[in-house]
């Protein structure tokens, strides 16, 4: 064979193999949420169909969770390298000496809030006292942040009959009496309006944060070896995905919905609309739209830390330094940092 037809016959080997063959090999990583999926996890479903996380090197495993308790748990033990979480476990398991760290805020606006019915005889928090009130599961965000609320309101916890249950017990629980308030998420608002309705009665609600309680809700953590090394760059591509999933969900929704209700068809399109649309509420604060979609405030973190802590009566050992970066977030292009939803009210 002649120098010029063996240099051909590498050339064309090496053209198949190139085509056949993946540049490189994705990374395999494991994002952890806080709860079974719903509405409001619709950003991270976009990202993955849309191809974000492949962008990045990054072959994503997005699995549901048990709580943000449990949540922080697995990340600060490495068997989720990354997760989304309530602030309040996060603080709580980060002064506990766990080895996380928050690189993005996910909800600025905090979204504890209580379910209950106009007949309940609640008409002030203290009500509270003597009924039976359910959390969801002991390990959930909802129970570990009651304190918060407990404490400016004047209510002995110890005086609740709580009831522990799966989350997704809740709304029938409410809704056949079982109970007399859920503690939950605003973005469950259209199941407990759909029970109330059901059971021909009038819902009402107490937002935490219409009683001036201005905390962060819940973000983005990581263990902390993932900040550094080889790490240091999945943990960029992880914080660029996401956010950029949630800008495309904002600019447009409806694309949103249809990918998450093909993932989940059990979750009807109206329903994961009207989360989307609470949810886009607790998205943003006065800060964010300044400084940017997860961007932490040193202020606001410090009065999260100490809220959540003085309320669990535990003594502060972390600085709010200590719990958050905003190396990865401060970092996105301005497209994804500034992004503002579709026909919104946010500054657009």
């Amino acid at each position: 064979m002649s120098r010029k037809m063996w240099m051909g016959w590498v050339a064309g080997v090496s053209f198949l193999l190139a085509g056949s063959m993946p540049a490189l090999s994705a990374k395999k990583v494991l994002y952890c949420a806080d709860w079974a999926l719903y509405g409001k996890h619709t950003p991270y479903i976009i990202a993955r169909d849309k191809g974000f996380f492949k962008d990045e090197g990054i072959d994503i495993t997005i699995r549901r969770g048990y709580g943000s308790s449990d949540t922080t748990k697995r990340v600060g033990s490495k068997e989720c390298p990354y997760g989304m979480a309530a602030m309040g476990p996060q603080v709580i398991g980060k002064n506990k000496g766990f080895k996380i760290k928050t690189v993005g805020i996910l909800e600025h606006k905090f979204q504890e809030i209580i379910y209950y019915f106009s007949d309940a005889g609640i008409n002030t928090p203290k009500d509270l006292e003597g009924k039976r009130v359910t959390p969801g599961p002991k390990a959930s965000s909802d129970y570990a942040m009651f304190p918060v609320f407990a404490a400016p309101n004047g209510i002995d916890m110890s005086k609740i009959n709580w009831i522990f249950m799966a989350p997704g017990s809740q709304p029938a629980s409410l809704g056949a009496g079982r109970v007399d308030a859920v503690i939950s998420y605003d973005t469950q608002k259209p199941r407990y309006i759909k029970v109330a309705k059901q059971a021909g009665k009038t819902l009402k609600w107490i937002l935490y944060a219409d009683r001036g309680l201005d905390l962060y809700s819940a973000g983005v953590l990581t263990h902390t070896d993932n900040l550094k090394g080889p790490g240091a760059k999945t943990t960029r591509g992880m914080v660029k995905a996401i956010y950029r999933g949630i800008a495309y969900t904002l600019a447009n929704p409806e694309e949103g919905v249809k990918a998450f209700t093909t993932s989940f068809p059990e979750q009807s399109t109206k329903s994961v609309t009207d989360i989307l649309k609470i949810w886009v509420d607790h998205l943003y604060d006065g800060l964010s739209e300044k400084q940017g979609l997860g961007h932490t405030d040193l202020k606001k973190m410090r009065t999260t830390i100490k809220v959540t802590l003085d309320a669990q009566k535990m003594p502060i050992k972390i600085k709010a330094e200590d719990l958050f970066t905003n190396e990865y977030v401060d970092a996105l292009p301005k497209s994804i940092r500034f992004a503002r939803p579709k026909n919104c009210n946010h500054n657009c």
